[in-house]
């Protein structure tokens, strides 16, 4: 007889205190039996949902952490924290291999006792170094089911057993070419024998699929270091995309005001493109708006079924949407979005990968925009240098036409004062000479000679110094600047 506790806690609860203990105290055994083999398994679903959404929490942590550079220390411990919640009873820890091949160091184990971590740390990989060495030494996976009786942990299982370490599996980590980076142990406090080669199974899967997001995020935020071209990152992103979210076809489109434009488009026909890319979208749309509103993504499962959906010739064959808003400076600027010809295609785990090329695609645009902004700044001061440069030039090139005027000037002068002064000159030597010969009338008309000539000098000598005067202050800096 099947006895309650091996239903779902949460149902053996609630029919312990209506005081059932067991199936032989309910009537019509058969249809009990039905309705609660249904009621725990749906509770065991709740649990897996719920499970899920938790780890998908968890993910996008690890992957925001990888998107921002942390240190490898921090997403390695917050990597092993999501999958320790993923398998209770379970604790977490990566080895790294190190640059010489042959040793192992540590790389995080949160839940580990640090003496045993340290312990570890530098260990050689061989045929019998525990399950992390002997994994990364032969390149597989290494269940061992108890510690205490492996032969591959006949020289560790010391270490391993006083700190309640009694199973343990290890699985390489491998970098796109297959060789070993480290491995991930999974530790038990009791002997495992069931179950494990499912869980391990499903692991590597994880593995590969977390392995192809990460090199496929590198590869776009290289892209996004190398080029500020906005066309040619917007399409690399949407090649990508396709690698980690699978679609029919998708595209970036961008606010501009009260409309929406296409900016990039992959997967519809070319004659499709050529009917998209002129064309401009309202932005009130209902899907457009809750994007905007909530900044979250949108997954429509069904457009045929949904209020939301508006339908457009060129987009006619759509049966499943998923978008993601594209946020700069807490402002939705525009939208990636992909489209499936299937109902229900995308699935919620689709969605914080989307995201996260949005937010690669956020940073394109803000780094674009900044760089449009610096070559907008650029032109306008060389414009305002080359500006600048001709007043100057032509400041220096009227003080160089009026140096050339006051050296004429100056000539000009100079034979002017020669006049006077002969006569001043030749009037003396008269009157030095000839004074006694001379009536007063005479010496009267030589002075007045002398007179007129000293006039004549006091008029050149007050115009040389109006000239002067117009002449630029050398000490105020270069010609033509205030």
């Amino acid at each position: 007889m099947t006895r309650l506790a091996k239903l779902h806690p949460l149902l053996a609860q609630q029919l312990a205190k209506s005081g059932i203990s067991d199936y032989s105290m309910l009537p019509s055994a058969e249809v009990w039996q039905e309705f609660l083999e249904c009621a725990n398994r749906a509770c065991l679903e709740a649990d897996v949902m719920m499970q899920t959404q938790a780890f998908e929490v968890q993910q996008k942590q690890v992957l925001e952490l990888i998107a921002t550079g942390s240190p490898l220390r921090e997403i390695l411990t917050a990597l092993v924290n999501a999958v320790e919640s993923q398998v209770p009873g379970m604790i977490g820890s990566i080895l790294l291999l190190d640059q010489d091949g042959v040793h192992i160091r540590h790389g995080a184990a949160p839940g580990l006792p640090e003496a045993y971590t340290q312990a570890v740390d530098g260990l050689p990989i061989g045929p019998n170094a525990g399950s992390c060495g002997t994994a990364a030494y032969h390149n597989k996976l290494v269940i061992v089911e108890d510690i205490a009786t492996d032969p591959r942990w006949k020289d560790y299982k010391e270490m391993a057993l006083v700190n309640d370490l009694r199973a343990c599996w290890s699985q390489p980590i491998r970098a796109g070419d297959g060789s070993v980076l480290g491995t991930f142990a999974m530790y038990y406090r009791e002997r495992r024998r069931e179950r494990n080669e499912v869980a391990l199974g499903t692991s590597e899967a994880a593995e590969r699929e977390q392995r192809l997001l990460a090199e496929t995020l590198r590869d776009t935020a290289s892209v996004l270091i190398t080029t500020l071209d906005l066309n040619d990152t917007m399409q690399h992103i949407l090649d990508n995309v396709e690698k980690v979210v699978p679609h029919a076809a998708a595209s970036i489109t961008l606010l501009e005001g009260d409309w929406m434009r296409v900016a990039a488009v992959v997967g519809y026909p070319e004659e499709a493109v050529k009917a998209i890319l002129p064309l401009k979208f309202p932005a009130d749309l209902p899907t457009i708006q809750q994007m905007v509103e909530t900044k979250t993504a949108l997954l429509i499962p069904d457009t045929t079924q949904s209020t939301e959906w508006r339908f457009y010739p060129e987009a006619a064959w759509v049966r499943s949407f998923l978008g993601a808003p594209i946020v700069v400076q807490e402002n939705v600027i525009g939208f990636l979005n992909l489209d499936s010809d299937t109902v229900g295609f995308f699935r919620p785990e689709h969605i914080e990968r989307l995201q996260t090329f949005a937010n690669q695609a956020a940073l394109a645009i803000e780094r674009a925009e900044l760089y449009s902004q610096l070559q907008a700044y650029a032109a306008e001061l060389e414009q305002r240098v080359t500006e600048r440069t001709l007043e100057l030039q032509q400041a220096l090139a009227s003080e160089k036409e009026l140096s050339e005027v006051r050296s004429r000037f100056i000539l000009t002068v100079s034979h002017e004062f020669r006049t006077p002064l002969a006569v001043i000159l030749s009037t003396l030597e008269i009157l030095k000479q000839y004074r006694d010969r001379l009536t007063d009338d005479q010496v009267e008309a030589q002075f007045k000679k002398t007179e007129t000539a000293i006039q004549h000098l006091t008029d050149l000598m007050d115009e040389a110094l109006r000239v002067n005067q117009s002449e630029p202050d050398k000490s105020a800096g270069t010609p033509g600047t205030p």
